[in-house]
């Protein structure tokens, strides 16, 4: 197991500035090996609502802490790019998504030893540590049933059964995709 030294990130969220505490881990020769977010992926990670993100900053440093880093995925979809996923058999949607209303994110658990993210999901023990403090922070998902700690759940889709392993969703209040889409339309798209 690497050796992690401990760092602390100054955050800009939508309750204001706090801190993370993070850790990045030290690779061969001691040179620091923290997977580095690129814009695209920190784009995608601004269009879920700032309470989910300060949640998802701190599942970022308890992954951290666990000897993994994260990588941000999807995380907005309109009604049409849902349809779109669903029909090239990625998800299974029935009525509504959590990411209709910007509360849900794909989370892909960054392999520690390529660096690389892996989308494939081969990692499951990473996928289960991930899942488990995103619990604990109270957040859902889809990858085990019952979440967090059953066996891998497989969404049935277009192409026959699929483990969502990096789906995060951030529900709030609302107890149905459905009621949170609502809510978010007759917000005019710009609930916080």
């Amino acid at each position: 197991m690497a050796k992690a030294d401990k760092a602390v990130y100054l955050v800009a969220g939508g309750a204001g500035i706090f801190f993370v505490a993070a850790l990045a881990m030290k690779g061969k020769g001691g040179r620091m090996r923290a997977y580095v977010h690129n814009d695209s992926e920190m784009a995608r990670f601004r269009q879920v609502l700032p309470e989910m993100q300060e949640r998802l900053l701190l599942l970022e440093a308890r992954c951290r802490s666990r000897g993994f880093d994260l990588y941000w995925g999807d995380a907005f979809r309109s009604e049409a790019a849902v349809k779109a996923t669903v029909a090239k058999g990625a998800s299974a949607v029935k009525t509504a998504s959590w990411h209709e209303s910007r509360r849900a994110i794909d989370a892909y658990c960054v392999d520690p030893t390529t660096n690389i993210p892996d989308k494939a999901g081969k990692l499951l023990h990473l996928y289960r540590a991930m899942h488990e403090e995103w619990h604990k922070l109270g957040g859902n998902g889809l990858a085990f049933k019952p979440y967090p700690s059953g066996p891998v759940y497989k969404i049935q889709t277009v192409n026959g059964p699929k483990a969502d392993l990096g789906h995060l969703e951030w529900r709030g209040n609302f107890k149905t995709a459905l009621a949170a889409k609502e809510a978010f339309v007759k917000a005019g798209s710009k609930m916080a």
